[in-house]
């Protein structure tokens, strides 16, 4: 599995002018909200674009394409074209004033994505859902994470769960350990919070699995040595593997009651 990861955001800068960008006096500013972009298949994504104003010269240009609404940009599009920037905020498909159907990770050919199979009936999830994992690699560490997401029928996705791994401290961080090289081992995610939902009949739940490659975040370069001290150019590829089969049998650990029926399970 190539090391890559599903950004929240993408920004992309493009022909910028560091000393210009340092040394502007702050612009007047024009700005056009909900702009349509015609996508090769019709669609219309929507996008809002901030201009420093009264000055006839070519600008740096900062482009965000986000699921989280531009409109939540606002101030960022005013403090860069003051700043000497145009600053294009995108809706994703699907998301904000967007067309389209927004479905994560769709693309992405480095993430696993499992589903469950609809559930037959409500359940009340308390507590939090661990993955336990069956995992080989080609390096001596990287940066793993899983989420769990519920499905609705309408095919809304609703965030549950989530959870990081270093891969050296999978025995705990008292004892980092080198990984052995392509041998399956087993990796325990314990979930990062504690959360109470009722999730309805129909629903699915939705894992994901992937390594972790984001601006947020401390990078791991999956080499051995303190993690603060790797520079990129000494950077490993990562071949992943995740396995489920009766030898090595990967599951979600899901703590729920039935609605219905005093029944109790801890496992699916």
């Amino acid at each position: 599995m190539k090391k890559k990861f599903f950004l929240l955001f993408i920004a992309i800068i493009v022909s910028i002018n560091y000393a210009h960008a340092k040394t502007s006096d702050s612009l007047d500013v024009k700005f056009n909200l909900y702009q349509k972009i015609k996508m090769s298949d019709g669609i219309n994504l929507s996008s809002n674009v901030y201009i420093p104003a009264g000055v006839e010269k070519k600008f740096p240009t900062i482009l965000i394409i986000t699921p989280y609404i531009s409109d939540k940009n606002h101030s960022r599009g005013l403090f860069f074209s003051r700043n000497g920037y145009v600053f294009i905020t995108v809706d994703s498909r699907g998301r904000g004033n967007s067309e389209g159907e927004f479905i994560p990770f769709e693309n992405d050919a480095n993430i696993l994505i499992y589903h469950s199979l609809p559930l037959e009936q409500d359940i009340t999830v308390n507590g939090s859902i661990k993955l336990e994992a069956y995992i080989s690699m080609d390096v001596e560490d990287t940066d793993l994470r899983f989420s769990a997401y519920e499905i609705t029928n309408d095919n809304t996705s609703i965030f549950l769960q989530d959870d990081f791994l270093r891969a050296r401290y999978r025995d705990g961080l008292e004892a980092p350990k080198k990984v052995p090289k392509d041998k399956i081992v087993k990796y325990m995610f314990s979930g990062r919070n504690l959360f109470s939902r009722t999730i309805k009949k129909g629903s699915r739940i939705r894992l994901v699995f992937s390594t972790i490659d984001s601006p947020s975040l401390q990078k791991n370069y999956n080499y051995w040595i303190d993690t603060s001290k790797q520079v990129e150019k000494n950077s490993k590829k990562a071949n992943i593997k995740l396995y489920h089969n009766t030898k090595y049998p990967s599951r979600i650990i899901v703590p729920y009651k039935l609605e219905k029926k005093q029944a109790k399970n801890t496992s699916r």
